[in-house]
């Protein structure tokens, strides 16, 4: 612990005086600026470069109404 105990403490009895809300708003900072210490930024998902292509599809584009149709025939399915 870098701060004195004594600051430690002393902090500790003032925030005991603040309404339960604020309490629970600072520990929940607190935590949250704690958790890229703890769990620091990875990169999310795939690189764009990996999967572009992947829902390519053969010939051209399906128009609306054939999409519609897929929908209507998903619903069907979904709810009878």
């Amino acid at each position: 612990m870098s701060a004195p105990v004594s600051d430690y403490d002393r902090v500790l009895g003032q925030v005991r005086t603040w309404p339960p809300q604020m309490r629970i708003n600072l520990a929940q900072d607190l935590l949250r600026s704690l958790q890229d210490e703890f769990h620091p930024a990875a990169p999310r998902g795939v690189p764009a470069e990996e999967v572009r292509g992947i829902a390519a599809r053969e010939g051209p584009a399906p128009d609306d109404e054939t999409i519609r149709s897929w929908i209507e025939r998903h619903r069907l399915e979904k709810h009878g």
